[in-house]
């Protein structure tokens, strides 16, 4: 081996720097090799040796590093998915489970950020360009209470929707609801009264071949909890869920904003512990008790969320 060169065995890593110089070393080899103090580094490969001048094999490195650096920088510094809090839920229940935000949070299972903008308690909107997403959680409000919060939202999903139509959002329950009335649907009470519980779903055709919806395809179940209703979804809206309680149990609005009326982010534990809280209040205990027996494990709907978040990976990695 000459004293002017370095041998390295190959390894995998190695392989894409040699390929990326090897273009520019078949032209400059033969010069460089006639020059006596110029070290070179030579790179065993399956396909044969190739010697590669040691300042280019270096430069490679420190090219490599930049890179994997900036990869870093990218998911540090990745845009985060905003979980609009619309609302909390009652505190003997969020002492025991946690609230909507860590409920969603756990759903959406990703690495990205999150940032939580409690709009009932004066936070201010983000700028939707600086967001990978958007989560719109459930209330105890009502959207025909037309709080002046709910106005500032109203106003923020409209402009977000139209001005960013490739921003994916998701509204759940008092989300979902909100979202219909902001893109011209009806909001009212259900003429049926409450829905609670686990219950049953029909995909509709579009529900079948949606992106989000098509996992419940298999096990339609879902947790609800509501007295108000999508009585007619926005213009120009799919229906893409109903059941005998309520015609619109999922909309999508164009390609990327979402409506469920239920609620992914429950699990069974929290929609019986709901289910106790409504004891004397909207429900009898008889009531309880029967709407208890039906309660089970939702994972096909939960799964919604993970679904929703790999959706907007691209933009968050």
């Amino acid at each position: 081996m000459a004293s002017n060169e370095f041998r390295v065995t190959k390894t995998f890593r190695f392989r894409q720097v040699v390929f990326d110089f090897r273009n520019s070393l078949l032209a400059t080899r033969p010069c460089l090799r006639g020059a006596a103090n110029i070290p070179f580094v030579t790179v065993d490969l399956a396909d044969g040796k190739v010697g590669i001048p040691l300042a280019l094999f270096l430069i490679g490195e420190l090219k490599k590093r930049d890179r994997m650096s900036e990869g870093c920088n990218v998911m540090n510094n990745s845009k985060p998915i905003a979980i609009i809090k619309t609302g909390s839920t009652y505190p003997h229940i969020s002492n025991h489970y946690g609230d909507f935000e860590q409920w969603i949070s756990h759903g959406l299972g990703t690495a990205a950020p999150v940032w939580v903008v409690d709009v009932p308690e004066g936070d201010a909107m983000p700028d939707p360009s600086d967001l990978a997403g958007v989560v719109i959680t459930g209330s105890h409000a009502m959207v025909t209470d037309q709080a002046d919060w709910m106005h500032t939202l109203i106003r923020w999903c409209y402009r977000t929707i139209h001005q960013h139509p490739s921003l994916p959002v998701l509204g759940l329950c008092f989300g979902h609801q909100l979202l219909a009335h902001a893109l011209g649907g009806e909001v009212a009470d259900n003429p049926m009264g409450i829905e609670v519980g686990t219950v049953p779903l029909r995909l509709t055709q579009a529900g079948h071949q949606d992106a989000l919806l098509s996992a419940m395809e298999n096990h339609p179940w879902a947790q609800v909890v509501h007295t108000q209703s999508v009585l007619t979804p926005p213009p120009g809206a799919a229906v893409l869920a109903s059941n005998v309680h309520d015609a619109c149990q999922a909309f999508r609005y164009g390609d990327c904003v979402w409506g469920v009326q239920f609620h992914p982010e429950f699990s069974a534990d929290v929609m019986r512990a709901y289910l106790q809280a409504l004891s004397g209040e909207s429900l009898t205990q008889q009531q309880v008790d029967t709407y208890l027996q039906e309660v089970r494990e939702c994972e096909d709907a939960s799964s919604i969320l993970s679904s929703f978040a790999r959706l907007i990976l691209p933009q968050v990695a």
